[in-house]
């Protein structure tokens, strides 16, 4: 089977509330696995802001949000945002508030801390045949890359990644011909944290250097905007 990646629909991108409880366990890739790219916003007005510029998006909003109210950040994002909420359930609950967030929009709960298993399952239905994800094949680029053997062939020939630089690569194929910036890249892949861009920079140093022993004499499979991101070359 091979996607269109000018327009993908996996992985399901999930915006994560920041919430006194833990959020979540298991890793970026351990996520990934299951068709879900997660990001980390500190309050609920940052994913508003979020949801602005990746409106296909899907929110776990915690019902202990500090920012505001939960039931009335569901009802801003069901009404202004069209996204789905998912209720993200602390360990002590007020009386009501679960029937009532269901009342005002929210698709679905999920128990927090997250983990990939529990998340896949809440989300249910609005995965849109993202279930059948891993048996996809993507190519631009020169790159061919198969989600269910975990395989990267450049050009005929394959390069072996770590599982990470093996989410990177189909992260940027993903987006193609989309810019990635560097700070998306360090919310997807490093937590979030700025202080592990230099892990981010460093991991896709090594992907190009592969790539390009893999394919000597031919221009570089990503090219690197300075200052600002990364894309696979066209």
């Amino acid at each position: 089977m091979s996607l269109v990646v000018e327009a993908p629909v996996w992985p399901l991108h999930v915006v994560v509330i920041d919430s006194p409880t833990t959020l979540h366990r298991g890793s970026p890739a351990e996520f990934r696995r299951r068709g879900i790219s997660l990001s980390r916003s500190a309050d609920g007005c940052e994913a508003l802001r979020m949801l602005a510029h990746e409106p296909e998006s899907v929110v776990v909003a915690p019902t202990d949000l500090t920012d505001m109210p939960v039931l009335d950040f569901i009802e801003i994002v069901v009404a202004l945002a069209h996204a789905p909420v998912l209720m993200g359930l602390t360990a002590t609950l007020p009386d009501g508030l679960v029937v009532e967030g269901l009342s005002r929009g929210a698709a679905g709960l999920v128990a927090l801390p997250l983990t990939p298993s529990r998340l896949a399952s809440a989300l249910g239905p609005m995965r849109r045949g993202h279930d059948h994800a891993p048996d996809v094949e993507l190519t631009c680029g020169g790159l061919v890359l198969s989600v269910a053997e975990h395989r990267v062939l450049v050009r005929g020939v394959e390069v072996y990644f770590s599982p990470k630089e093996f989410d990177v690569v189909q992260y940027l194929m993903l987006g193609f011909p989309r810019l990635v910036s560097l700070d998306e890249l360090v919310r997807h892949f490093a937590d979030g944290d700025p202080e592990h861009a230099i892990r981010v920079r460093i991991t896709v140093s090594r992907i190009r250097t592969k790539l390009a022993l893999a394919s000597p004499g031919f221009p570089p499979i990503i090219e690197t905007i300075r200052g600002i991101g990364y894309r696979i070359a066209g």
